[in-house]
């Protein structure tokens, strides 16, 4: 058996594929099985597959079918491999030779955890690199991720992960098989936010170790599903439903509950412009504010008044 599973679920991602499979194959822990997703894409993915097939350890399966969903494809990978541990590699990612050596040691001395991460820098289609995901981070804490930690996961999660998806890259991570297994795989009802919940669900019941050296690159380009999804009510709603399912199984810390309430606030005052178009997720988004804090409304409409007022005082500059 393997020490690592790799399952690397592409849809037309030819022009980034070769390079993910080099840095797959090119790990320096080299007892891994590699299987490749092929989720029915229409450009010449299984070209560029076929050119790295002779590689005992990598095995290609293509659907005839699009899933629809991310996570159907996380499932399905997870379920035809073998070994214990497993590293989900986005097909348009790329990561340092050393990635794998690295987490996998971390899980070999901490057994309690379920799911070892590692910084990510950012990169954009020609492979430059634009930051680090701190500027993701950034907002929930500066400092968290600035070195290597082993941490209780339900802490993480009262503290963090509730909030946002402080592990925002599945291509940085290895969990456990038997973990995601007991928490019954990822959602597949989700397209945007079911890593998210999938890192929720392992880490109620399992630890965390974290590594600050940024061993995985993260690229962001106009197909990326999160790109093309920005901004759109989905999104919101899929977040709503972690936030509820983490508020039920945690007791939410006084500054993790503000936290959620400030981003409530400030999407509902970005979508109430669109009301009658979002109606029912506004007054979803609202009532779980009010469950958090009662005085969500009273701060909203103040926070909407003194934009208003902002925008009329500007208007009026600019034509005096």
């Amino acid at each position: 058996m393997p020490i690592v599973s790799v399952v690397v679920p592409n849809y037309n991602h030819a022009p980034f594929l070769a390079r993910r499979l080099d840095s797959v194959l090119g790990q320096t822990l080299r007892d891994i099985e590699v299987l490749v997703l092929d989720d029915a894409s229409t450009d010449d993915s299984l070209e560029v597959i076929a050119r790295r097939s002779p590689d005992p350890r990598l095995r290609v399966v293509s659907s005839a079918v699009n899933s629809g969903s991310p996570f159907v494809q996380w499932n399905r990978g997870v379920a035809a491999t073998t070994a214990p541990l497993v590293w989900i590699a986005e097909s348009d990612d790329d990561a340092d030779p050393r990635l794998l050596e690295t987490l996998v040691d971390r899980l070999d001395r901490h057994p309690t955890c379920g799911v070892a991460f590692a910084q990510s820098l950012c990169i954009d289609a020609n492979d430059r690199v634009t930051g680090t995901q701190t500027q993701w981070t950034d907002s929930i804490d500066r400092t968290h991720w600035l070195s290597d930690y082993v941490d209780d996961g339900r802490a993480e999660c009262a503290h963090l992960l509730a909030v946002t998806n402080t592990i925002p890259n599945a291509s940085a991570v290895v969990f456990r098989r038997a973990v995601y297994a007991d928490v019954g795989g990822a959602p597949e009802s989700m397209r945007l936010a079911g890593d998210w919940m999938t890192w929720l669900r392992m880490l109620l019941v399992s630890d965390v170790a974290f590594v600050a050296e940024p061993l995985n690159r993260h690229r962001s380009h106009d197909t990326t599903v999160r790109v093309a999804w920005a901004g759109d009510a989905r999104w919101w709603r899929e977040t709503l439903e972690v936030w509820r399912f983490a508020e039920a199984a945690l007791e939410l810390p006084r500054a993790t509950r503000t936290r959620i309430v400030d981003i409530l606030r400030e999407v509902m005052a970005r979508l109430l412009p669109r009301a009658v178009a979002h109606r029912r997720l506004l007054a979803d988004l609202h009532a779980f504010g009010r469950h958090l804090d009662p005085g969500l409304s009273r701060s909203l409409v103040r926070l909407v008044a003194t934009r208003a007022y902002g925008r009329i005082a500007g208007r009026v500059r600019r034509q005096g």
